[in-house]
């Protein structure tokens, strides 16, 4: 999703004052401010590898921005793509896909919501 970059100077907001100097794409968990800390992780539990790595990305930003209201994303489509993009890499990896699986926690909602539509448990 290369068209969708963000403009780093869109991260100072989320970082320390030591780490505002000169953002990177990726940065450590510890570089966010503590105010955000709770909602990133929410995001780092249901979109992306259910928070197994200490290091945020610029989806994580791009949520964030979203959900404190900055920029409103049309999430449908953006979790849409992010599906498809999941299910490519999976695909091309075949067997040594579970490095590239994310968005495990909102498949699983998605699943069992799906599953009481129907009755099953």
């Amino acid at each position: 999703m290369k068209d969708r970059d963000l403009d780093l100077e869109n991260y100072k907001t989320y970082l320390k004052p030591p780490y505002k100097i000169a953002p990177k794409h990726i940065f450590p968990f510890s570089h966010l401010l503590e105010k955000y800390a709770p909602l990133m992780k929410m995001f780092m539990k249901y979109f992306t590898c259910e928070g197994r790595f200490p290091r945020l990305y610029q989806d994580h930003v791009r949520l964030l921005i979203h959900f404190i209201s900055v920029k409103v994303l049309n999430l449908p489509y953006y979790l849409y793509k992010s599906m498809v993009n999941m299910a490519k890499k999976v695909h091309m990896l075949g067997k040594d896909h579970h490095a590239s699986l994310f968005l495990l926690g909102l498949v699983n909602i998605l699943v069992f919501h799906q599953l009481v539509q129907i009755n099953l448990s």
